[in-house]
């Protein structure tokens, strides 16, 4: 792949951003799309960039309840290092703005790449790219800042794991490429996005008959799965501590961490409390909101097909 087209494909994927989010280039507007950009993630930003700015790290902030322990919620990215270091450098409003269109240009490039083999497929390589980051589902979850960037790094992900996979002979960069990419990733909080995002790289490896060099990938894969429950384990056990003991509602108490249960179950089996008909209304129970599980839905597609594979043997 040479500069030129390397040039040719950034390009392209800088203006179709900027059809989007031209606003971005103006200080005097922040990416908003929904209350938990001002309620939850700017909120964040600013508290830690006055304290990271004054020469600390809060573990612990006194402006929730009589005290909260603000790096356990996942969900604001406290834990992790690339979100505290753009916040330092670049301020609450702005860092953010940065990483939106890093991650965005990253995964376009790792998309591009993915469709590409023996030639340039800049006209297909446009569409896709249009439908997958700025359909109606990614550009409502805007407000949602952790899920966005986890969601924009879902194709140099997979390029990254297939590079690894196929023996490549920069495969042990590729391998810790993965790695850093998942566990920041992580560090981001949104697990709804990962465990889809796992799913996706498996479903990804079987498509692609990757597994054909039998014991050999799985020991490969067992690396990387043994790295990255290394590097996520902290975080994972401190949120699972706030959750059994903090609430997701009320207005004194807005999402102080209680993130788990309704994102991994509702991902393992999204029909928990039943079939379709159950998704209707404003809630399904007081802790599952609709618009937070709608989107689990489509996991049960995987289920279906598995089964009807299993029917045929």
């Amino acid at each position: 792949m040479g500069r030129k087209e390397i040039f040719l494909v950034l390009s392209v994927a800088t203006v179709l951003h900027l059809i989007f989010f031209y606003r971005n280039l103006s200080p005097r507007y922040v990416l908003y799309s929904g209350k938990d950009s001002v309620r939850l993630h700017y909120q964040t930003r600013e508290y830690i960039y006055e304290q990271i700015k004054s020469g600390r790290v809060p573990f612990w902030t006194e402006r929730m309840l009589m005290g909260f322990p603000i790096y356990a919620d996942m969900e604001r990215g406290i834990l992790n290092p690339i979100n505290l270091l753009s916040i330092y450098f670049f301020g609450p409003v702005n860092s953010y703005k940065i990483l939106h269109f890093l991650f965005y240009i990253s995964g376009s490039l790792g998309l591009y790449l993915l469709l590409r083999k023996d030639k340039q497929v800049v006209i297909p390589y446009i569409a896709a790219n249009t439908i997958y980051f700025f359909n109606f589902f990614v550009l409502y979850h805007q407000q949602h800042f952790n899920m966005v960037l986890a969601i924009y790094s879902l194709p140099l992900l997979v390029l990254l794991l297939k590079k690894y996979i196929q023996g490549s002979p920069k495969k042990v960069t590729y391998s810790i490429l993965f790695i850093f990419l998942f566990s920041t990733l992580f560090y981001f909080g949104s697990f709804q996005v990962l465990l889809m995002t796992v799913v996706v790289l498996v479903w990804y490896l079987l498509s692609e008959d990757l597994f054909k060099n039998g014991q050999n990938v799985f020991y490969k894969l067992f690396f990387i799965l043994c790295a990255i429950t290394v590097l996520i384990a902290p975080g994972f056990w401190s949120q699972v501590g706030l959750y059994n003991s903090s609430s997701r509602f009320g207005k004194e108490v807005y999402q102080t961490g209680a993130v788990l249960a309704p994102t991994l179950f509702s991902t393992i089996y999204p029909y928990i409390f039943g079939d379709y008909r159950d998704y209707s209304g404003t809630s399904i129970n007081e802790d599952y909101l609709m618009h937070e599980v709608y989107v689990y839905i489509g996991v049960s597609v995987f289920s279906s097909l598995f089964d009807w594979i299993s029917s045929l043997g």
